[in-house]
């Protein structure tokens, strides 16, 4: 081949790109890729039938990863489902099945996933708060049989401080200032409480409150059963 026909042919091959740009059309250039110099990817000269997978760049990203361990979790490969192209760092994964809301949003995988376990685990709150369960004492959660249902008085914004829909109004006057075994004396059962062991309600003060009252009885069940709601 004449050598003005040879450097016509090359000058041809340059000018397709130089100037104005080349569509990567094949795998479109986002995000930090943009920038990225042409070598990063195509290494040893290839620029014809890589994978588009992430993992033929970003394995080593994959395998160094250990928060949470990608590897041993057995993640897949498709980055794309929590990470962009905007930067690796900072994935996003979207927690559907059991959504993450109040403190657990701030949680550190690992404290939920400590065994590495990222599939199949127990969605039940005792799962992870069995220990903060036992070891309540006010009231105490076991000897009361309290149920393992701890969203029934608890909510994610933060384990203490929980709240529970208490028929018996204890939200005004002097029962709001009460502990629970002040009136729950006995720590094995919370469904009766104690009326009669307060000094509100002595006998003496209760027996001439009642003169005119048919059936009246000096006791906590009777006491219960007049005033559900804790008013006269």
């Amino acid at each position: 081949m004449p050598q003005s026909l040879s450097k016509l042919k090359l000058q041809q091959v340059c000018t397709d790109c130089s100037g104005a740009g080349f569509t990567h059309s094949a795998f479109p250039l986002t995000g930090a890729h943009q920038a990225t110099a042409c070598t990063r990817c195509h290494q040893n000269g290839v620029y014809s039938g890589l994978s588009h997978d992430c993992s033929s760049c970003h394995l080593q990203d994959y395998q160094n990863t250990t928060a949470p361990d990608h590897a041993t979790a057995g993640f897949p490969m498709n980055c794309e489902q929590c990470h962009t192209t905007a930067m690796w760092t900072g994935a996003t994964f979207t927690h559907s099945t059991f959504p993450l809301t109040g403190a657990h949003q701030s949680l550190d995988c690992n404290r939920c996933h400590s065994s590495g376990v990222y599939s199949g685990l127990s969605q039940q709150c005792q799962t992870c708060h069995l220990d903060d369960y036992n070891k309540t004492t006010n009231p105490n959660h076991v000897a009361a049989g309290f149920p393992l249902m701890c969203e029934t008085c608890h909510n994610t914004t933060r384990w203490s401080g929980a709240t529970f829909t208490h028929t018996f109004n204890i939200n005004s006057g002097p029962h709001s200032q009460f502990s629970c075994s002040e009136c729950h004396q006995n720590a094995g059962s919370f469904q009766m409480a104690s009326c009669t062991d307060c000094h509100e309600h002595r006998q003496s003060e209760a027996d001439s409150k009642h003169r005119d009252v048919s059936g009246y009885q000096w006791n906590s069940a009777s006491c219960i059963s007049c005033h559900p709601t804790g008013r006269h």
